[in-house]
């Protein structure tokens, strides 16, 4: 399984988000290992239902658009009676929740792609100040060896000049 970068800028995320966030992913993955369907015991198609219209779709929001748990809350409910208006009211919410999912996920996928060309905007502006300190570390070393033989020229020949003065 391949990692994938967050949709978001690192430093502005809080602990408790993250730490829900990592909560979240454990229950997925959890229910990955066990084939992504809820298996129940007969007679709990009530319970079902409650688990997966509870499921709050927006937590997996940030999975990318691969199958997985967010289909099966859209595909694993009880059967529906044809006069229940409760159900299709839930049904109604529950696709709407799934609008919002999509685009909170679209959403978070253009924030990961602006977040990703940050990212490499700062690293390219990172590289030219490491190329621009360097030639300016090469340029300070080369005028260092040149006032260095200025000084040493400029040492001798006031030696001379005192030498000279001396036997004068």
């Amino acid at each position: 399984m391949a990692a994938e970068s967050l949709p978001f800028a690192f430093e502005t995320v809080s602990s408790w988000e993250l730490e829900a966030w990592y909560e979240d992913l454990q229950e997925v993955l959890s229910s990955d290992e066990i084939g992504g369907t809820y298996i129940s015991s007969p007679g709990n198609e009530e319970e079902e239902s409650k688990t997966f219209t509870t499921l709050d779709p927006a937590s997996l929001a940030w999975l990318t658009e691969e199958p997985g748990p967010a289909e099966v809350t859209s595909t694993s409910q009880s059967p529906r009676s044809p006069d229940s208006s409760q159900s299709s009211m839930a049904q109604e919410e529950e696709e709407e929740d799934q609008g919002r999912t999509r685009k909170r996920k679209q959403s978070g996928q253009c924030a990961a792609r602006a977040g990703k060309q940050r990212m490499k905007e700062k690293e390219q502006e990172n590289e030219r100040k490491v190329a621009q300190l360097a030639e300016e570390n090469e340029r300070l070393k080369l005028e260092i060896e040149r006032l260095t033989r200025e000084v040493e020229t400029t040492r001798r020949a006031l030696i001379d000049r005192m030498v000279s003065l001396h036997q004068a």
